[in-house]
């Protein structure tokens, strides 16, 4: 058996065959990056999201002329910002200041792929003009004077003093609860001439009803309203009984709803009945106000006094003045990623009314990752948290004058006894007009 040799390959053959080959992968390479990129352009599959961006109308003339406008302004903007110190402001949120007015003019939620980009930088300059709007939104908001009314009836803590020495031990021995009772009594008796009854609405333990009655020496009827039953281990501040019925009116407690009131409760109250409550969280003051306003208490109460509390629990579907904050922009909502509607405007109003009500203490491991806290200063939100809580009580008042009622809202303690330190003071016109 005989081998035989493979004939050698001159220099130029190799050459040509290191070439062909060098080729070859060079065009393999080409095809592949031409295979990823017609990959990537390919249709991808339709997500929730991206079917909502394409369901969208594109932006009409009108609309693009505006964007046209703000993009101009943000150069001005920034060129103002140049010229002046800014303190704790960095040149994006300068930025974001001007496009604020991007938000204001375009309708119908136009910016919704600045807010969902999968951007963070975007996502975050969406955030910052979106909190300078609100702000302005709520600088904008027209505000009724408030008025300090801070004296206290003369005797008033002495008489509160015998009921708590004779009452139960409970929190409202607090003397910042004193103190407010105390001063609270004096609005009250501006509004006792010619009463035919006083309704503590959500009464409790009832030491702010029972005050009511004894400064009225017993002689204007009084009923403490509260929706809870006592149990047999609960104590209240009621009066007892006394023989002499000749010179003492009567004290009632009742149990029920203030949605629910029975005709039996009714004739108790006559027909220039007080509508008094002391620091009713929440969306129940608003509930109050509603029944208040509407039939049948309409017709029994003709002057109130009501001092609500914990604005920052106040829900959207208890408010009684959605409209209010509709008509100054100050309930935006929006459709987020996964298709939930988001309420980031009245959730941003609890928020600064929460802020307001703290202090700095708490600012590191509570408010600190809050963008709109760290846009301007604890300090700053703390002071808009005020204004949203005025906002609140301000539209508080619009339902009532809706309705025929004289509001004036005043200021009845010092904000270092209590942050809830408002009132709502309000008589019914004698003709609604």
């Amino acid at each position: 058996m005989s081998l035989t040799t493979a004939p050698s390959l001159s220099k130029e053959e190799l050459k040509r065959q290191r070439r062909e080959l060098n080729d070859a992968n060079i065009a393999k390479k080409k095809a592949a990056k031409e295979a990823r990129k017609k990959a990537l352009r390919a249709p991808k599959p339709t997500t929730k999201k991206t079917r909502r961006i394409q369901q969208e109308d594109l932006p009409s003339a009108r609309t693009l002329v505006k964007i046209f406008v703000c993009v101009v302004s943000l150069f001005i903007t920034f060129l103002v910002y140049t010229s002046i110190k800014c303190n704790k402001l960095v040149p994006v949120n300068v930025f974001a200041f001007g496009m604020f007015f991007f938000l204001y003019i375009l309708p119908n939620d136009r910016c919704a792929i600045l807010r969902t980009s999968r951007f963070k930088y975007l996502r975050q300059l969406y955030k910052t003009f979106s909190i300078f709007l609100f702000l302005f939104n709520l600088s904008q908001v027209p505000l009724t004077p408030v008025i300090d009314d801070l004296d206290e009836v003369p005797g008033a803590r002495t008489l509160i003093g015998e009921i708590l020495s004779t009452g139960p031990d409970t929190y409202q021995k607090k003397s910042s609860n004193v103190s407010q009772i105390a001063s609270l009594l004096g609005l009250v008796s501006e509004l006792l001439d010619g009463a035919s009854s006083v309704v503590d609405i959500g009464a409790g333990k009832a030491l702010y009803t029972r005050a009511i009655y004894e400064m009225g020496k017993r002689r204007i009827p009084t009923i403490a309203l509260d929706n809870r039953k006592g149990g047999k281990d609960d104590e209240f501040y009621d009066p007892p009984s006394s023989s002499d019925s000749e010179s003492c009116c009567c004290y009632t407690r009742v149990v029920c709803d203030v949605k629910q009131v029975s005709d039996e409760t009714l004739g108790l109250l006559g027909e220039e009945a007080v509508a008094v409550t002391k620091h009713l969280c929440g969306g129940a003051t608003d509930s109050i106000l509603m029944s208040i306003g509407s039939y049948p208490l309409r017709n029994c109460v003709k002057r109130l006094c009501v001092a609500g509390c914990c604005h920052q629990k106040t829900k959207r579907d208890e408010y009684c003045n959605m409209e209010f904050l509709n008509k100054h922009s100050l309930c935006f909502t929006h459709v987020g990623v996964r298709g939930g509607v988001q309420d980031n405007d009245f959730r941003t109003l609890q928020m600064l009314i929460s802020i307001s009500k703290n202090n700095a203490t708490l600012f590191d491991f509570e408010y600190a990752k809050k963008p709109l806290v760290k846009l301007v200063g604890f300090e700053t939100a703390r002071n808009w948290g005020r204004v949203a809580r005025r906002v609140l009580e301000e539209g508080r008042m619009e339902f009532l004058r809706e309705r025929g009622w004289n509001c004036e809202l005043r200021r009845y303690v010092d904000e270092a006894v209590t942050g809830d330190n408002l009132v709502i003071v309000g008589r019914r016109k004698s003709k609604i007009e």
